[in-house]
């Protein structure tokens, strides 16, 4: 992939977040305290902006606000950053997904009012009503929630609604789609868990096995336990049927629908699709963000031999151009036809270690078009 390639810019801007979600990469799922991988930290967006070098991306459709590690809105600096985005010669989409629940209704009324004639749009994650949402979303303030979709809303903002099913909610479908109804949201995509999650405690620091699936998980909030997160009994294609499909699902389609490039395996990196993490490091391939960080996957392990130095893919020192052309991407293109294929790369591309692909349209929270 090269510069000119680059059609969609995932952003993940902030490790900072208000609520402490088990299954995330940034909380220790032993204790539900951040994880001593993370750093509380900001993206400067005055360096990395100028060393993204839109001026080189004639095929840049779509930016994405999406935290890995944190909730985007929590940057001080946001709302310029989007209408930093919103302001490029290219008038790409600009994607905001977040728990909703930092700021007050006034500034998401002043967001929708100022915003609503944009290419902005926001999918607000809720996962269950006022007794099930804070089951997962640990800490949630679920009136606050409510009260700043609704004020986004009437102020002319465009949503959706995504939520992910657990065992908890399965039986609430109905009444999560009645409320996303009443508050004006026209699109709600319904999400199995990632049963991948579902596994033995991963908080060491070395593991040689196989992770050990298992029916359930305790869910901690400051090293006390609140909640038993358990799967649910629904498979992706049953909750499909379940979908909400209006206006804004033609906004997602959109956003996430992008053209092939170039002749990479990488899914990712065919789309032209990139993403920072909140360090400013350029993430290797579509399910690598925070590889360099997260230090107890045994499939991280293998991506940094890959890499051999992170440093080099960080647009705090590097521009785009620089890290593209450092030679991590044929790295990455060769180990995906080698006999030894990253474990990521293996569960949500389909990539078999005798170089083959054993299905091409890999788990995403919405439908693309590959």
């Amino acid at each position: 992939m090269k510069i000119e390639d680059v059609q969609l810019i995932q952003i993940d801007s902030t490790s900072y977040c208000n609520l402490s979600c088990p299954q995330c990469g940034r909380i220790n799922p032993a204790n539900g305290n951040l994880s001593v991988d993370i750093t509380l930290k900001h993206i400067d967006p005055d360096v990395i902006f100028k060393n993204l070098e839109f001026e080189k991306m004639p095929k840049l459709k779509s930016i994405g606000f999406l935290g890995d590690f944190g909730d985007a809105i929590m940057h001080p600096k946001f709302e310029s950053m989007v209408k930093t985005c919103l302001a490029l010669p290219q008038k790409p989409y600009v994607f905001l997904g977040t728990n909703g629940e930092v700021h007050t209704p006034s500034w998401w009324a002043r967001l929708g009012a100022e915003l609503k004639d944009e290419k902005f749009f926001v999918e607000f994650c809720v996962d269950g009503t006022a007794n099930t949402n804070k089951i997962y979303r640990v800490g949630s303030r679920y009136d606050l929630l409510i009260a700043n979709i609704k004020a986004f809303v009437e102020a002319g903002g465009k949503a959706a609604q995504k939520t992910i099913i657990f065992k908890h909610n399965e039986d609430e479908i109905d009444e999560i789609k009645r409320i996303a109804e009443s508050l004006g949201i026209d699109t709600v995509t319904f999400i199995q868990n990632d049963t991948s999650r579902f596994v033995e405690d991963t908080t060491v620091k070395q593991i040689k096995e196989k992770y050990k699936p298992i029916s359930g998980m305790d869910v901690f909030f400051k090293n006390e336990k609140v909640a038993f997160l358990e799967p649910t009994k629904f498979t992706q294609s049953e909750l499909n049927a379940y979908d909400v499909r209006g206006s804004s699902y033609n906004l997602l389609q959109d956003f996430f629908t992008l053209d092939i490039v170039n002749n990479d395996a990488c899914s990712n990196f065919s789309r032209g699709w990139i993403e920072i993490t909140y360090d400013g490091t350029i993430s290797p391939g579509c399910c690598h963000s925070g590889a360099h960080l997260m230090y107890n996957l045994n499939d991280y392990q293998y991506i940094k031999q890959i890499v051999k130095d992170f440093d080099k893919l960080n647009l705090n020192k590097y521009t785009l151009s620089q890290i593209l052309s450092s030679g991590f991407v044929e790295r990455l293109e060769n180990a995906l036809t080698s006999s030894r294929v990253p474990g990521v790369c293996q569960r949500m591309c389909g990539f078999q270690s005798d170089g083959t692909v054993e299905f091409t349209k890999r788990y995403q929270m919405h439908t693309v078009k590959l």
